[in-house]
């Protein structure tokens, strides 16, 4: 099966639906056989799979418990900390698992890019909601901050929370303190995760390995195994802070 990307091990999540297909004939297969034939065929099977099944499947599961166990621990931490109908300034990865939850205004962080602010930290990347992207996709540099700071101080009869790490913290605080109070609330300790290595090379080296087959925009950004979307799980605690009008 030919995608517009580049060979990706994650690809085969496409062709789980079909997998009752192949049990079905491989069933009807062993079914046709002897049975001192059956027994055989199924201990090759078994042996030639479970080694590296089993071992690939763990490999696997590690990153999930990792990417969960973090997320896990920051909505925690928000649903106790943040009251709902609250707006909430974050990386996409955690928006998208709040989004789930339908209690807060969320906003994509990575959209300050836009302003310059955290350039060479995160792609800049085209707003989806209509009218965000009818408003600030035309935008950039000072007219960016400027409709930014004016949709805050719109936003601040509601309560305004951003949640990311101190360095991303540090440049909106360039951004907008000179409007805005940023006031530190609490942080959340995702430090004791594992940092874990990739599985298998990134989508940018075998693209280069690959000349033919050409990236989408945007596509060509190698995934890290502690990430999720934008989200990089870090050796270090996220921090919530509270931006109050000045």
């Amino acid at each position: 099966m030919g995608y517009f990307w580049s060979p990706d091990p994650e690809t085969m999540r496409f062709l789980l639906p079909t997998f009752p297909i192949y049990t079905l004939v491989a069933v009807y297969f062993i079914s046709q056989l002897k049975k001192k034939y059956q027994i055989a065929f199924l201990s090759i099977a078994l042996l030639v799979s479970l080694p590296w099944g089993v071992s690939g499947s763990l490999r696997a599961v590690r990153p999930l418990y990792v990417r969960n166990s973090a997320i896990s621990n920051i909505t925690k931490t928000i649903e106790r900390d943040i009251a709902d109908g609250s707006i909430i300034i974050t990386f996409e990865g955690i928006c998208q698992n709040l989004d789930v939850y339908d209690k807060w205004k969320l906003i994509d962080i990575s959209i300050l890019s836009k302003a310059g602010a955290l350039t060479g930290k995160m792609p800049t990347k085209p707003m989806r909601n209509e009218y965000a992207s009818k408003v600030y996709n035309p935008l950039s540099g000072n007219d960016f901050k400027n409709q930014f700071i004016k949709d805050l101080n719109q936003w601040s009869a509601k309560k305004i929370f951003l949640i990311a790490y101190r360095s991303e913290i540090e440049m909106v605080n360039k951004l907008i303190g000179d409007r805005f109070n940023i006031d530190k609330m609490t942080s959340i300790d995702i430090s004791n995760l594992p940092v874990l290595k990739p599985m298998f090379p990134s989508r940018a080296q075998r693209s280069s390995q690959s000349p033919r087959v050409k990236q989408p925009a945007g596509q060509n950004r190698p995934v890290r195994p502690n990430q999720i979307f934008d989200f990089e799980i870090r050796k270090e605690p996220l921090i919530i802070v509270e931006l109050t009008v000045k």
